[in-house]
């Protein structure tokens, strides 16, 4: 039997799986914010980070005077407020970059599959690359060992190649 092609183990193929995970997140900022957003609705995620629309505002402060006590770094031109650390409004263009600053890609995933039961998923990729770590479905046993004595039958589904193109092609 021929190992030279089973070098990965269990933790290795759900590890590249994750990284898979993350690097659909990073390349695509909307699906990054759409994701925070989606996992802060069911476990507060982002705390007072949590963008919202700017003609919102209204809904949170009783009189005018609340909110100029409150403001730190305010632009009313902007899209969207939130709370900063110190509980003062700031105000943002840009979802992502708030997100970003609040949230670990890496933490993000791990929220993204401890919460999937209780959360959607929209994008085809990233549904399809979660539930492959939810299912487990990474071509090899948890507890297979990979050895030259080992017979046809006791190796993995799936060659580390084959493996990694199946997850490619996702």
């Amino acid at each position: 039997m021929n190992i030279e092609n089973y070098n990965m183990d269990f933790e290795d193929r759900k590890n590249y799986v994750l990284e898979k995970i993350a690097d659909v997140l990073n390349d695509d900022s909307d699906l990054f914010v759409k994701m925070c957003e989606e996992v802060d609705s069911y476990n507060g995620l982002l705390g007072d980070a949590r963008c919202e629309d700017m003609d919102m505002i209204d809904e949170f402060f009783n009189k005018p005077s609340e909110l100029l006590d409150r403001m730190d770094e305010f632009n009313s031109s902007d899209d969207y407020f939130y709370f900063n650390g110190y509980g003062n409004v700031t105000t943002t263009s840009d979802k992502f970059d708030v997100y970003e600053d609040e949230v670990d890609v890496d933490d993000l995933v791990d929220e993204i599959i401890d919460n999937y039961q209780h959360i959607d998923i929209d994008d085809a990729t990233l549904k399809e690359l979660v539930e492959i770590v939810i299912n487990e479905d990474f071509g090899i046993e948890e507890d297979a060992e990979i050895d030259e004595d080992m017979d046809e039958d006791e190796a993995p589904e799936e060659t580390d190649d084959e493996f990694m193109d199946r997850i490619a092609d996702i």
